[in-house]
């Protein structure tokens, strides 16, 4: 005979085992922060409160035919976002729920791994099982009801009265401490996903609202070449592990022997592509971002192509999170008599592949008539330095440091061979940057050309017992929010732009954030509109011949 359970009670104990197994990472904070009789008494409270929430929630469920099924789908939320937070130090709040349902196949296949499954099997099918050959007893349904009020009512009051014994500390502890709610286990994970839905739900449907409508481009008189600029989107690089930046390993060897500028103070617009991508050409900066609203939003990509600007992207990576849809784009594979792709994805080097291919032929663009004659916004997204399966990134002749984490689950490795894993990956998009220069130099004669990198985000290896990336932007780390930005353009470009590599190489310690992108990109191309900020313009302080970014000055009034 299966064992028995009273319906009146099943939420209770369900609610309890759930807190008190999948919520170490949270005690474990709590006693940090106070390891004292006060710490201990703080956890009680907090477990207290938990379990009776949970109760609460699980009663609603409390039939016969959903509290069995409810509590299995919150064991498995329970058993995911206990192993991201205990296993890699990965908090789920809103944003990084996104980045989670908007990423790909390729990308889940490198979060797979061994001790993934098992932890899977402990703390989620297992207790499955184990809740499938209970059976829940049910004595009529006012009498459940009655016991299950009376056992929700008292675990809430022993909740509310150990509360009210410490209220002092609970209090200032959620003042002082506001991360720790992402700590709680299933309870702020589930909220996060709900958050993610609700927005979805409520987006309006219909076109995309226009930007800038007073956009034009200015021209003028003076004959000049094609204008090509080539922004190529990293994925997950941080900028301290750049030599460009004062990196003590050689992860820039081709670089550094190119006329580069590599600005070392750029902050990012979030720590997940999915928001760091879109704000970045967002016509709203980080402070005002919002990326349900970007959704139904033109970008400054959509606006360049308006104005004449024949704008590609070329996608390596898991796609361009809505910024491209309006615009030409394509997701690359392997090209004609190369070898396939392996299982894990394409390297880089097939971006280097649809450069040379937009450089001489025709534009693909059919938005646009334009012929590759035209000035152009050529994007190319990386698939970088994106973990945990850093040594999958990158070909086996530009792994120079060894041994490297191979695992999925990067926290099992020693942390020197997570650094060579991921250094390795910075090495080789030293060389994808060096070979796109190079394409573009040889094309001096035919266009002004201009290359500028950066990422979308950073990467955490394992400092303080973080890893990847996704954390809250508000407590994230700094090898979350600091990219690289590296700069390169041909002599032409430099006339054109009335500016010098000095100068700008004096710069390359200035602070600056993603904010920059848009109004950059406004420059380069002599975007005329009231949405330009000559402040966030990366070559505006540099600009010689008169009032610098004159004609694209924003209007007050």
């Amino acid at each position: 005979m299966k064992p028995a359970l009273p319906a009146a009670l099943a939420p209770l104990l369900i609610a309890a085992s759930i807190t008190l197994v999948y919520n170490m990472p949270l005690w474990q904070a709590l006693w940090d922060l106070q390891p004292s009789a006060s710490g201990a008494l703080l956890i009680a409270n907090v477990g207290l409160t938990l379990t009776a929430l949970l109760t609460i929630v699980l009663q609603l469920f409390n039939t016969r035919w959903l509290l069995k099924p409810i509590t299995i789908v919150l064991l498995l939320a329970a058993a995911l976002a206990s192993y991201a937070i205990g296993n890699q130090g990965v908090l789920i709040d809103r944003d990084m729920a996104r980045s989670i349902l908007e990423t790909d196949a390729t990308e889940i296949q490198g979060y797979v791994s061994g001790a993934f499954a098992l932890h899977l099997l402990l703390f989620w099918l297992l207790p499955s099982a184990v809740l499938l050959s209970i059976r829940i007893t049910r004595n009529g349904t006012w009498a459940t009801f009655r016991r299950a009020l009376a056992s929700t009512a008292g675990i809430l009051g022993i909740a509310l009265v150990a509360i009210a014994i410490n209220a002092k500390s609970v209090l200032l502890m959620a003042r002082e401490h506001r991360e720790l709610r992402y700590y709680m286990v299933p309870t702020y994970p589930v909220y996060a996903f709900s958050l993610y839905f609700s927005d979805r739900a409520q987006q309006p449907a219909g076109p995309a609202r226009q930007i800038a409508p007073d956009a034009h481009r200015q021209r003028d008189n003076v004959p000049r070449r094609p204008l090509v600029m080539v922004l190529v989107v990293g994925e997950t690089a941080r900028s301290m592990s750049f030599a460009l930046n004062g990196y003590a390993r050689a992860t820039n060897p081709a670089l550094l022997r190119q006329p580069v500028v590599s600005f070392t103070q750029v902050s990012s617009c979030g720590t997940a592509t999915a928001i760091s991508l879109p704000c970045m050409f967002s016509a709203h900066g980080r402070s005002s971002f919002d990326v349900d609203d970007a959704e139904h939003e033109e970008n400054v990509l959509d606006l360049l192509q308006r104005v004449g600007v024949n704008v590609r992207w070329f996608d390596n990576n898991s796609g361009c999170k809505g910024v491209c849809t309006r615009i030409f784009n394509a997701r690359l594979s392997s090209g004609p008599g190369e070898p396939p792709c392996p299982a894990t994805g394409c390297f880089d080097a097939v971006l280097v592949h649809a450069l040379r291919s937009a450089l001489h032929g025709p534009t693909q663009n059919a938005l646009h008539s334009s012929t590759s004659q035209h000035d152009q916004l050529i994007v190319l997204h990386t698939r970088g330095s994106h973990g945990p399966d850093y040594a999958n990134r990158v070909p086996p002749q530009f792994k120079h440091f060894l041994p490297e984490c191979r695992a999925r689950d990067v926290a099992s490795c020693p942390r020197p061979q997570i650094i060579n894993a991921y250094d390795n990956t910075i090495v080789y998009t030293d060389h994808i940057l060096a070979t796109l220069i190079a394409d573009l130099q040889a094309q001096s004669e035919r266009f002004d050309s201009v290359l500028l990198y950066v990422s979308d985000h950073g990467e955490s290896l394992g400092e303080k017992g973080v890893y990847l990336h996704g954390f809250p932007y508000r407590i994230a780390p700094r090898e979350q929010t600091q990219v690289p930005m590296i700069l390169w353009a041909s002599d032409g470009f430099y006339a054109r732009q009335r500016v010098t590599l000095a100068c700008l190489a004096s710069r390359r310690h200035q602070p600056l954030s993603h904010d920059s992108v848009l109004h950059t990109l406004l420059a380069v191309f002599d975007v005329q509109t009231v949405l330009y900020e000559r402040r966030l313009d990366l070559f505006a302080a540099c600009r010689s011949g008169g009032d610098p970014g004159q004609h694209l000055r924003r209007q007050e009034g």
